[in-house]
C-alpha cells in the first residue's frame, strides 16, 4: 500500500493573478513501510480520537453552573486514548472542578486547566442529563430569587406600616 506524505506545491501567482508556467510537481509517494512510524502511530491516534468523540455530546463553557456538581461527566485521557466515568463537583468562587472517578480516585483541576480540558473537547456528558441538571438549577434560581424578592417587599411593607403607625 502506498501513503501520499505530501502535497503537490500550488503553482505561484504572477501579480495579475495568472498562473506561471512552472513545472508541475507530483504528490510524493512512499511505500507504507517507508513511512516513520512516529507518523502512522499519530495518524492512527488521531482517528481513534476522533472516531471515539464522534457520538458524544461535550460540555461547554456555556454550560458551567453551580448546579452541576454531582453531574456524571466521562473524563477522557489523551495519554491513554480512553475515557473513565467521573462525579462532577464544581468549586466554590469559579475556582476549577473536582473530578471524583468511579475507582475513587480524585482530581482537581483549576479554572484554566479545566477550560482548556472543555475546549478539547475531553469532558462529555448525556444531554439529557445537562439538560435536565441545568433546568433544575435555573428553577432552584428563580425560587431563591423569588423569595428574596417577596421577603424584601414584605420588609419594606412592614416599614412602611411602622412609618404610618408612628405618625398616629
Amino acid at each position: 500500500e502506498y501513503l501520499c506524505t505530501k502535497k503537490p506545491p500550488v503553482p505561484p501567482y504572477t501579480p495579475y493573478g495568472a498562473p506561471t508556467t512552472a513545472a508541475k510537481s507530483e504528490p510524493e509517494w512512499l511505500r507504507e513501510e517507508n513511512v516513520p512510524l512516529k507518523l502512522v502511530k499519530d495518524f492512527i491516534e488521531i482517528h481513534r480520537m476522533e472516531n471515539s468523540k464522534s457520538e458524544r455530546y461535550f460540555l461547554r463553557v456555556e454550560h458551567l453552573h453551580p448546579g452541576l456538581t454531582g453531574l456524571s461527566v466521562a473524563v477522557y485521557w489523551p495519554e491513554e486514548g480512553r475515557w473513565y466515568n467521573a462525579k462532577l463537583m464544581m468549586l466554590p468562587k469559579d475556582r476549577g472542578v473536582k473530578l471524583t472517578y468511579a475507582s475513587g480516585d480524585q482530581e482537581t483541576l483549576d479554572k484554566l486547566s479545566f477550560e482548556q480540558a472543555l475546549l478539547n473537547q475531553e469532558l462529555s456528558v448525556v444531554p439529557e442529563a445537562l439538560k435536565d441538571r441545568l433546568a433544575k438549577a435555573k428553577a432552584i434560581e428563580k425560587q431563591i430569587r423569588d423569595e428574596n424578592e417577596a421577603r424584601i417587599k414584605a420588609e419594606k411593607e412592614a416599614k412602611e406600616q411602622r412609618r404610618l403607625e408612628r405618625e398616629r
